[in-house]
């Protein structure tokens, strides 16, 4: 119950149990290029990230680094949806009309 009510993972070390907090990473931008943010997002969360060809545009983001992170940054843009592919990978995908 301590470890859910400070947002911390139970580890078991030498005998004891242990509350480890994952750093928590901001990352904020200004006028940036979408691809470059994307890239840098998946980097921080271990993944590799496919991108279209087609995708363009500057983002102003403030976020906290998280699994949703890629996803709001693509709300800005609009028009894509990132779909998470066997292991680490994800692929940044064109929404069809009606999603």
């Amino acid at each position: 119950m301590i470890a859910i009510m400070s947002r911390c993972e139970v580890v078991e070390g030498d005998g004891a149990l242990l509350l480890q907090r994952h750093a928590t990473v901001m990352i904020q931008f200004s006028d940036a290029d979408v691809r470059v943010v994307l890239k840098l997002l998946a980097a921080y969360q271990g993944k590799t990230i496919q991108l279209p060809d087609d995708l363009a545009g500057v983002v102003d983001v403030d976020l906290v680094v998280s699994e949703s992170a890629i996803q709001m940054v693509l709300d800005q843009v609009g028009g894509y949806r990132v779909v998470q592919e066997a292991g680490d990978l994800l692929r940044v995908v064109a929404q069809e009309s009606g999603e």
